[in-house]
């Protein structure tokens, strides 16, 4: 509470603050008329007005995008109210995490939470959003289940990004150019040709480089332990001189290329043609390239600060033998026609064809191990030594229409179409494994998996309908239905796997001769490497196929009042299809399984209020919502059988493990509190909680034990705990004032602050100290200051983002331990100057 009140403190010092420079600015307003500005949006299928559409929106401009240095969808966290997003290290992908929905599984088996849209067109895949922030229209961000109008994949939500297109009623160009911290630099730009009024093209690109913000080293660990034996030759193990960890990928890389960096470019090609005065073409062709090195999981330093943990070196430090090595492209092609068929029917026919292609290299350690006071050789919790990493290799092919028609007149509106998508992966998921599990149970020898899926496939289906009816002048009544079908196959897919064997070394080494693997005893004939089958042995193959069908729908109603504000009222559901993995054998004793999980699905409640106020000086939007949130799906490392031995056997899978309960409450604010000024933000509340999960408590049990905490108890209720990336509170508030100076010239400084009470990053919802998987509350202030000329076609922007430099969390690791938490971050204090050029 105390945080929350300094806020609004804050807020109202900045206003009184800025009454000297209000005197002086009495031209410039927000708005031509001194008004909000109307904006348009597309979240029912059709053009309405914001402050008109029923419903839990938020637009964002490009302006807004660019001022915030917004360049991908992960960086909008802080501009949308109750809604997160969390990096994926291992495949690159953006998970959105909306009201406490959200999906964990980012593989080609699993499916967002969050539907991604361009320009009202499906993405299926989540590393998409890294692509698609520049010369954009706006971006438009509904909150809550969209199963009726958006469909698939959207259980907590809809993102959806619309372009610029290419304009047939004038020719220009403009470029941004910017250099930060870090070496960064980036680069945008766009031209509009408008060949005549009936035909134009547009072209636009971006560029973004900068180093990585993290210190890397190069890791040639020398164990030196001589109160240890060698387990093959009996000698102390102790530093040679040459390095233990595996030195197959390790090179020496600059900054530019350290893990944390940048290294992005895109191009957008668009053709815009108008036949008729009825008829409308735009053709759309996208090339993204990403080759970044990636994020790590490094280790909380602020956790484990008085253990034997203790860092010994700053945050964001790394020791690599695995430098980051991705490359990243995703050529797509999108078309939609319009056909304004008379005065009350059109009909839109948009196509999309996609081809992502993802090769990546990502050190899962980062060069941590467990400290040596605790680091045994026969121990699977605090290995010797940890030494694993992971290689991706994959294509996703997917390609989609959708057909629709829509009818407007003065009683009654309504949207129907048709839906359909056909997405084939081809996917190779290599990890190596040489140091982490040596014990004396598994021979002390590497280990090495692979699961090639060569003919992985997602299809989908539906039909669709929303109609608005107009009961009397005030009064409307909306009623949508959706009908999906949800399909996906396996052809062959298959898991390679060669645990604590000295068939991993083919042939190339014996370390009864030459003792423990040394890292640069390791080649590329070994392991992973050579072709499957020649070290590795195979899995049996999966040939399956599953299908759901659901129906899903919205039912409301919206009211005018007699100044034209708007209230409503609806109930509406969302659906995510289930899944399966490859045919795994699940006790090591020939029972197979391919560990088939179900769809889960939202059923939400909301009532609200739009209002124009203060004679049009302000906006006000507020949500109250119920969801019941059934069959949820939670992937993580889990038991699914148990060994002849009796030792337990675990996997990661996704599995349907309960139902939770989300309520909160959501305001937002767009406001001219004076000529010249803008003051917009939100405040939201959100109460996700578990109802009824099974749950298994194996969360750092021996160091829970170190630490005197309450020991692990297997199957536990958490009824109550909160749903990961679920803030209970949250609140934004941006200020933005135009000083008039001299000869013409303007000066706009803007301040954007962020505050977020604590969070969890997993179901655990674990406070102990040192082993905590919370986020505490923390601020995030941005702030720039833009210079503006008399004519107006070019700026110079200073810019700052995390001017306080908070450390945040984004996503914990939970795969291997070592005794202390791992996390991703997001990026630390950054600024840089931006210049702004039209002609």
């Amino acid at each position: 509470m105390n945080g929350k009140m300094t806020y609004l403190g804050c807020c109202v010092a900045a206003a009184l603050l800025s009454s000297t420079a209000v005197a002086q600015s009495n031209k410039n307003v927000s708005a031509d008329d001194g008004k909000i500005e109307r904006i348009s949006v597309t979240a029912s299928k059709r053009k309405t007005y914001l402050m008109e559409t029923p419903g839990a929106i938020t637009a964002i401009s490009q302006d807004q995008l660019t001022r915030g240095g917004i360049k991908e969808l992960r960086e909008l966290t802080t501009s949308i109210p109750n809604t997160q997003f969390v990096v994926s290290g291992t495949d690159s992908g953006i998970q959105a995490s909306i009201r406490g929905v959200r999906s964990g599984n980012n593989t080609e088996i699993g499916d967002p939470a969050v539907g991604v849209h361009i320009d009202g067109i499906y993405s299926p895949r989540p590393q998409g959003a890294l692509a698609l922030l520049y010369d954009v229209s706006q971006v438009e961000v509904l909150r809550g289940p969209q199963g009726t109008l958006f469909g698939r994949n959207s259980t907590g939500g809809s993102i959806n990004v619309i372009p610029n297109k290419a304009d047939t009623s004038d020719s220009y160009s403009s470029v941004v150019l910017g250099y930060g911290n870090y070496a960064h630099k980036q680069l945008r730009g766009l031209t509009n040709i408008a060949v005549n009024d009936r035909f134009a093209l547009r072209f636009a690109l971006m560029a973004d480089r900068r180093d990585g913000y993290i210190q890397q080293d190069y890791d040639v660990r020398d164990i030196n332990r001589p109160d240890i034996k060698d387990p093959f030759t009996g000698k102390p193990m102790v530093a040679d001189g040459r390095p233990d960890t595996d030195q197959r990928e390790n090179r020496r890389v600059g900054k530019e290329d350290y893990y944390s960096n940048a290294d992005k470019q895109a191009v957008r090609a668009l053709a815009r043609w108008v036949p008729t005065d009825k008829l409308t073409w735009d053709l759309t062709l996208e090339h993204f390239a990403d080759k970044s090195a990636g994020e790590l999981f490094l280790k909380d330093c602020k956790q484990a600060k008085g253990t034997v943990d203790q860092c010994t070196q700053q945050q964001f430090y790394a020791n690599i033998n695995v430098p980051g090595d991705m490359d990243m492209t995703i050529d797509t092609t999108r078309s939609h026609l319009n056909w304004l068929i008379n005065d009350l029917w059109s009909a839109d026919y948009r196509f999309s064809v996609a081809d992502q292609e993802r090769y990546q290299l990502f050190d899962e350690d980062a060069g941590f191990a467990a400290a040596p006071s605790r680091a045994k050789l026969d121990s699977f919790s605090h290995p010797l030594l940890f030494d694993r990493y992971a290689r991706t290799d994959a294509q996703f092919k997917s390609t989609i229409h959708e057909l629709q028609f829509t009818y407007s007149s003065n009683d009654l509106k309504f949207v129907t179409g048709v839906f359909s998508m056909r997405e084939k992966n081809k996917i190779k998921f290599d990890v190596e494994l040489v140091h982490g599990l040596r014990h004396s149970a598994l021979g002390y020898h590497p280990a090495a998996f692979s699961y090639p899926q060569d003919d992985r496939r997602a299809n989908a289906d539906a039909v669709f309908g929303q109609f608005d009816y107009q009961l009397s002048d005030k009064q409307q009544l909306t009623f949508g239905y959706r009908q999906t079908r949800d399909e996906k196959i396996d052809n062959g897919g298959v898991g390679y796997e060669l645990v604590f064997s000295d068939k991993y070394y083919n042939g190339k080494y014996d370390p009864t001769k030459n003792g423990s693997i040394q890292g640069d005893s390791l080649t590329k004939e070994m392991g992973t490497y050579p072709p499957l089958g020649q070290v590795l042995t195979a899995g049996r193959r999966t040939y399956a196929s599953e299908d759901w069908k659901k129906g899903t729908w919205k039912l409301g109603t919206d009211y005018r009042l007699d100044n034209n504000d708007l209230l409503y009222a609806f109930a509406a559901t969302g659906f995510k299809a289930g899944g399966f993995f490859e045919d795994f054998d699940i006790c090591d004793c020939g029972q197979y399984s391919n560990l088939p999980y179900g769809p889960e699905e939202v059923l939400n409640y909301e009532a609200g209020y739009k209002g124009s106020l203060l004679d049009g000086k302000m906006n006000l939007s507020a949500a109250l919502f119920y969801s019941d949130y059934t069959d949820m799906q939670v992937t993580n490392n889990q038991k699914v059988g148990t060994r002849p031995d009796g030792s337990e056997k675990t996997h990661n899978v996704t599995t349907n493990i309960g139902e939770a309960s989300l309520k909160g409450l959501e305001l937002e604010l767009d406001y001219i509190p004076w000529v010249g000024g803008r003051l917009t933000g939100y405040v939201a509340w959100l109460n996700a909680r578990v109802e009824d999960i099974p749950f298994e408590d194996a969360y750092y049990c021996s160091e829970r034990l170190e630490y005197g905490q309450k020991p692990c108890a297997g199957k536990v209720d958490i009824s109550g705990n909160s749903l990961p990336y679920s803030p209970d509170w949250s609140t934004s508030l941006t200020l933005k004032h135009t000083l008039e100076l001299t000869q013409g010239y303007a000066l706009e400084p803007q301040i954007t602050a962020h505050w977020q009470s604590k969070m969890y990053t997993s179901l655990n919802n674990y406070d102990g100290a040192h082993l905590s998987d919370a986020q505490d509350a923390y601020w995030k202030v941005d702030a720039s200051v833009r210079l503006l000329p008399a004519q107006g076609n070019w700026w110079l922007e200073a810019y700052g983002s995390n001017l306080t430099d908070e450390v945040v969390r984004n996503a914990n690791y939970f795969q291997f331990r070592d005794g202390f938490i791992r996390s991703t971050y997001n990026p630390p204090r950054m600024y840089g100057v931006r210049f702004g050029y039209d002609f």
